[in-house]
């Protein structure tokens, strides 16, 4: 009897660590997945805010350059005005 009970906790003694290394490699793997999703959204959101940076940069690009040549129209204009209002007064 005694040695069926030593045999009964030799067995489940020797499953011990292995349980255990089971368990740690379930928590360690929780961690990684908990590591890995939030490695996600942070790139996921740098990445919309590098994309919100472009936009912005591309609108401010695209009004200066309607600002230049809205500026240079009315420099000619005023300067053809001017022009025309003394040609006329010659006249």
């Amino acid at each position: 009897m005694l040695s069926l009970i030593g045999s009964a906790l030799g067995l489940f003694s020797s499953a011990i660590p292995k349980a255990m290394d089971m368990w740690q490699d379930k928590n360690d793997k929780a961690h990684e997945l908990a590591l890995l999703s939030a490695q996600a959204k942070i790139t996921l959101d740098q990445t919309a805010i590098d994309a919100s940076i472009r936009e912005v940069e591309s609108v401010h690009q695209h009004d200066s350059n309607i600002k230049g040549s809205l500026r240079e129209r009315v420099a000619t204009f005023y300067f053809s005005l001017s022009l025309f209002c003394s040609v006329s007064s010659l006249s």
